[in-house]
């Protein structure tokens, strides 16, 4: 099961919620779902709430911190890989150039441990490091894909500079290891190696 790179923005009605298409479990349990805050202005962007809920009770479990807002058409929306069991997810709002929020949550223990901050920083490292085309300030790295295998989980990014055509583009596969304590999501020290750009976006398709 693997992230896609782009995800609908279009909302699939499930009773009385909201939810994106593209974040329903392969066993569809669980979602993601849109509402707007209660007694909130529909119009403003802190009202627009993102929750994980369980669809075969219509419940929330939790609200996806940091995941505020309806995305327009120029974004990208809300997608969302599960582990086999279906005990974790990868949760991706997407933005023009980078994402907005990427997390890790856990549905059954209400847990979120957010990961874009991390992601980005080690590809960028990395790039430094090797001294890999681009890097520098004006470079910055978007997550392509994700998906799970055993107490590991894998994503791809992909680092350029944006509006330009002159600079070479920069795949990344990532990799790492993860517990979930059922009081945190601990994560382990990154895998990072290059990867053709055929397999960065294979995912996505």
């Amino acid at each position: 099961m693997v992230l896609p790179l782009f995800a609908f923005t279009c909302l699939y009605q499930v009773d009385s919620l909201s939810v994106f298409p593209s974040t329903i479990s392969p066993q569809k349990k669980w979602g993601v779902a849109h509402y707007v805050a209660k007694g909130k202005d529909p119009d403003e962007f802190e009202s627009q709430i993102n929750s994980l809920v369980n669809l075969q009770t219509q419940t929330p479990v939790m609200v996806l911190k940091g995941f505020q807002g309806m995305e327009h058409e120029n974004h990208g929306g809300m997608s969302a890989v599960y582990s086999k069991d279906e005990c974790e997810a990868v949760v991706i709002h997407l933005g023009r150039w980078e994402p907005h929020e990427l997390a890790i949550v856990a549905p059954h223990a209400r847990l979120q441990r957010d990961i874009l901050k991390m992601v980005l920083t080690d590809s960028k490292n990395f790039a430094m490091r090797h001294r890999i085309k681009p890097r520098g300030p004006k470079v910055v790295f978007d997550v392509t894909g994700a998906k799970f295998n055993g107490n590991k989980v894998t994503l791809t990014t992909i680092g350029e500079v944006p509006k330009t055509t002159d600079d070479p583009t920069t795949y990344l596969s990532i990799t790492y290891s993860f517990r979930n304590t059922k009081s945190r999501i601990l994560m382990g020290k990154p895998s990072i190696r290059v990867i053709p750009e055929k397999y960065a976006l294979q995912w996505a398709e």
